[in-house]
């Protein structure tokens, strides 16, 4: 640690932290404010006390971060939706993406400021695809066994129009799966039976509610509400 004293403001380095004029920072983010300053004539043991009182909390305060950031899906501290695109190309294949041995469509957690239609395209480029304009298909919910919050699902469709997938971390590989593939290879079965449902009933947005349990290593879902319309979005042809 390096203390250095200009103009009556102390400032500690700290390393990989860093505290100057009340503010002690990371290479990545501030981690909080103290809106306070000391004068060169101030009591050294009263500084040594508040030195002392800043690295508790900080790396209290590290240790709270890092663990939020390994347990955010697996155990939250608050509600979240999470927004998944099925994107069928001529063939009427479905575009997955495998991220160790899972299978899934392309999704994000809703955590940026972005309109909806925006936040969907953006997925798409992620992928380097560009796509139709994507049509909301199902908003389900799923309860967990193992911890009190709940997540909202949203399940969009659009078709490819154009680009040359691409893969971004954490993703491995890309492939274009028929629809019984996509069933014979998830792990999941609530994606199985909502991959299924929402692709052959087109015109109805539809509702679901599941249930997510552990059963020993693995993550099981069953079913508490069967599919269910939630409203119609295109009149069926008789």
């Amino acid at each position: 640690m390096k203390k250095q004293q200009h103009n009556g403001v102390i400032s500690y380095n700290l390393g990989v932290l860093n505290y100057n004029s009340g503010v002690i920072t990371t290479s990545q983010q501030t981690i909080f404010s103290i809106n306070f300053g000391y004068s060169k004539h101030e009591n050294t043991k009263i500084q040594i006390v508040m030195r002392k009182f800043i690295i508790v909390i900080v790396f209290t305060s590290l240790l709270s971060c890092d663990t939020q950031n390994e347990n955010s899906h697996t155990a939250p501290t608050h509600n979240f939706t999470v927004e998944r695109l099925i994107i069928l190309n001529e063939k009427n294949e479905i575009f997955m993406t495998r991220e160790q041995d899972v299978w899934g469509a392309p999704s994000f957690s809703f955590d940026k400021r972005q309109y909806v239609k925006e936040s969907i395209d953006s997925l798409a480029n992620a992928y380097g695809l560009s796509i139709s304009r994507p049509e909301l298909r199902g908003y389900f919910g799923f309860k967990y066994k193992y911890h009190p919050f709940a997540t909202r699902r949203a399940f969009y469709v659009a078709e490819y129009i154009s680009g040359n997938p691409i893969i971004p971390a954490p993703m491995e590989e890309f492939k274009w799966m028929s629809l019984e593939e996509v069933i014979e290879n998830s792990i999941v079965d609530a994606w199985k039976d909502i991959f299924k449902h929402i692709l052959e009933n087109p015109n109805t947005v539809w509702g679901a509610s599941f249930e997510v349990y552990r059963d020993g290593s693995d993550h099981r879902t069953r079913t508490t509400e069967s599919f269910y319309p939630l409203f119609k979005t295109k009149e069926i042809e008789e």
